[in-house]
Formats: structure tokens, sequence, C-alpha cells
């Protein structure tokens, strides 16, 4: 920045109203941001390639979302959703287990009731 000191300016050129457009750009961009999108704001301040490109992405998050697929706006939204997905799959094992073992109990409380019968005719007769 520079510093204008009165006494060094001409009478005539008192009455000039001073205009910079480059040093307060930087600050009108930070002070304009009064969008409550801050990815809006972003794209305001890109080059035109880096516009065309951010649009495209939006546009293609977008479209997946409306789509229903499954899109992460960060790494900890996918390892959550991971962690879901395999904590289904273990509730899932869990169930076939106890499934399982249901059926082996009822297995075996069959065996012994054949057996019971067994035991009875055997020492019956």
């Amino acid at each position: 920045m520079f510093a204008l000191h009165p006494e060094k300016i001409p009478s005539a050129a008192c009455n000039f109203k001073l205009e910079t457009t480059t040093a307060f750009n930087h600050l009108n961009v930070q002070l304009g941001a009064d969008t409550d999108d801050l990815a809006q704001d972003v794209m305001e301040s890109l080059s035109d390639a880096e516009y065309e490109r951010d649009r495209r992405q939006i546009r293609r998050v977008r479209q997946e979302k409306a789509e229903g697929k499954v899109t992460f706006a960060l790494p900890q939204d996918k390892l959550r959703t991971y962690r879901k997905q395999v904590e289904k799959h273990l509730a899932s094992v869990d169930l076939h287990a106890a499934n399982f073992q249901a059926k082996q109990m009822k297995a075996q409380v069959a065996r012994d009731e054949e057996f019971a019968k067994l035991k009875k005719l055997i020492f019956l007769e």
C-alpha cells in the first residue's frame, strides 16, 4: 500500500477520488462472501478452466445423488459407510451362526430322544 501526504499533492488534485481496483479485489471477495454456500464463493474466484472443471464435478455429484448412488464428501463418511456395511455383515454372520446353533441343538435333542427310546426298548426286553 501507499500513503498520500496532502502537503505533497498539488492543489488542483486535492478533490479527486482515489479508486484502486486491484488492491481491494481480494478484500472485496472476502467481504462480499455473504452467501451461505462456501462452494459458490470459492467458484467465483476461480479461473474459467477451474470453474468448468468444478462445475462438471458438482453436476456429476448432483446427478449421482439424484440416482441414489453413494457419494462421499469426506473420507470419514466413506469409512463410516464401510463400517456400517461391515457391522451389517457381522450381524448377518452372527444370525446365521445362531440359526446353525439352534438347528444343532434341535438335532441333538432329537438324537437324545431317539437314544432314550432305544435304551428303553433294550432294557425292557
